[in-house]
């Protein structure tokens, strides 16, 4: 599968994406492409959606089986900062051709809202990629633990 993010990469659409990984997974499937060209940015939930696809990609030792790709200098900084290109195959360089025309367009995701709880698990999958990551997230996830009423220690 090759999935290319158009646009910023943030929480307003990580859930069709984390949905896509879950339905990746119970269709036997684990082999991505993920494909950065068009994309402007990235925020901490979307990152922790594509750290829970290497935490389950491990789970079932197929790590080898997801690249991100054609990263610019900021995303490839961002994915370096949070530990991630520990875990996948990650290059600036493109891996994917073609034009416009050859990827199919998925509308009607955008109406999706992300919960409390998805956001919480996306920033959880970043400390357990990193543990160097919980001096940055540790406050946001401990408002939404509050938020939603289950207040654990962050390890």
């Amino acid at each position: 599968m090759i999935i290319r993010v158009c646009g910023r990469a943030s929480y307003l659409n990580s859930m069709p994406l984390g949905d896509l990984f879950k339905w990746m997974f119970s269709s036997g499937s684990s082999r991505c492409i993920i494909d950065f060209e068009v994309c402007t940015g990235i925020d901490s939930t979307f990152l922790g959606i594509l750290a829970g696809l290497a935490l389950e990609l491990r789970r079932q030792n197929r790590l080898s089986d997801c690249q991100l790709c054609n990263l610019n200098e900021r995303n490839y900084e961002l994915i370096q900062n949070m530990g991630l290109d520990r875990i996948f195959k990650v290059s600036r360089e493109t891996l994917i051709k073609g034009n416009d025309s050859d990827w199919v367009h998925v509308s009607g995701l955008e109406n999706q809202r992300p919960t409390k709880e998805m956001i919480l698990k996306a920033h959880e999958n970043l400390l357990a990629i990193n543990g160097s990551n919980k001096n940055k997230f540790e406050d946001v996830i401990t408002f939404l633990q509050r938020q939603n009423g289950s207040l654990n220690k962050i390890r």
